[in-house]
């Protein structure tokens, strides 16, 4: 999870992510969910995103695809 003040983002989505703190280098996420609030300044919308990583042994586009083929 992380706050940003960068608009569009999307459930479903697909971002990469490089945060080193967490070990975290083009890191493809999934998007789980978005929201957003002006609570932090009251004045800027943040966005705080939640994505999880995929699948350890294949991409999330097989990982998907293996689910319809089913």
């Amino acid at each position: 999870m992380f706050a940003t003040l960068q608009s569009g983002f999307a459930a479903g989505q697909l971002i990469t992510v490089s945060y080193d703190p967490f070990g975290f280098s083009n890191t493809q996420m999934l998007i789980e969910d978005v929201s957003f609030s002006d609570q932090h300044d009251g004045v800027n919308y943040w966005y705080t995103v939640t994505g999880v990583i995929g699948p350890y042994d294949t991409t999330w586009v097989q990982f998907f695809g293996n689910l319809f083929k089913k």
